[in-house]
C-alpha cells in the first residue's frame, strides 16, 4: 500500500495518523494523544515538536532528529528507532516505554531514565553511561556491546536479557535483578572464577 504524506496541522489532538510517511520536517508542532501507526519518519528532523501521551505502533523513526523535542507518556511498540540521540530531546519531560522495538546504537548517556521500561528490545551498541535507571527494567531485550559505565542500577531488571556485559567499576548495583545465566556472564565477565559454573551458559 502506498504511504500517504504527512501534513498535519500544527496543534494535533486524539488523531490517528496511519500508513503514512514524510518527505518534509515536523518542527515546532504539538500532539496530545495521537497514535501513529505504520508510518515512516526515517531521517526526519521533530525539532520542538511535543508528542504527549502518544502512541506509536509499528512505525519507523530511524536517525529522527529530536532536538528540544518532548516525548512524554509516550509508547513505542514495533517500532524501528536506531541510531537517535534522545540526549538532545528535552530531558526533564522524557517519559517513554519501548516494547518489542529496535534502538540499535541509540544514545541515552547521562539521561534520567527512572523506571524506564525496554521490554524485548534490541538495544545493540547502544549507550547508557551514567544514567539514572534505578528500577528501569530490560526484561527479555537484546544488549549486546550496550555500555553502562557509571550508570546507577539500583533495583533495575535485567532478567530473561541477552548480551549484558556490567562493568563492576564505579556502578551501583544495590537490589539488581538478574537470572541465573545473566548472574553467570556478569561474573565471567569480570574475570572472577567460581567452580562449578561450566554447566552454565
Amino acid at each position: 500500500m502506498e504511504k500517504c504524506e504527512f501534513k498535519p496541522d500544527r496543534d494535533s489532538e486524539g488523531i490517528e495518523f496511519e500508513n503514512c510517511s514524510s518527505s518534509g520536517d515536523v518542527i515546532d508542532h504539538y500532539f496530545e494523544n495521537c497514535s501513529f501507526l505504520d508510518c515512516r519518519f526515517g531521517d526526519i528532523s521533530l525539532e520542538r515538536s511535543r508528542f504527549s501521551d502518544c502512541k506509536f505502533i509499528d512505525c519507523d523513526l530511524s536517525l529522527a532528529r529530536v532536538e528540544g523535542s518532548v516525548f512524554n507518556g509516550s509508547l513505542f511498540q514495533g517500532c524501528r528507532l536506531l541510531g537517535i540521540d534522545w540526549r538532545r530531546c528535552n530531558q526533564n519531560m522524557f517519559s517513554c516505554r519501548f516494547e518489542s522495538s529496535l534502538l540499535d546504537s541509540c544514545l541515552f548517556d547521562g539521561m534520567k531514565l527512572r523506571r524506564g521500561s525496554f521490554s524485548k528490545c534490541s538495544m545493540r551498541s547502544a549507550l547508557f553511561e551514567g544514567c539514572d535507571l534505578q528500577e528501569a527494567s530490560f526484561v527479555g531485550s537484546h544488549l549486546l556491546n550496550c555500555s553502562f559505565s557509571g550508570a546507577d542500577l539500583r533495583r533495575c531488571d535485567f532478567r530473561e536479557t541477552q548480551g549484558v556485559y556490567l562493568d563492576l567499576v564505579g556502578g551501583k548495583f544495590k537490589g539488581l535483578k538478574l537470572d541465573v545465566s545473566g548472574a553467570v556472564a556478569l561474573v565471567r565477565h569480570s574475570g572472577i572464577i567460581v567452580e562449578g559454573l561450566d554447566g552454565f551458559e
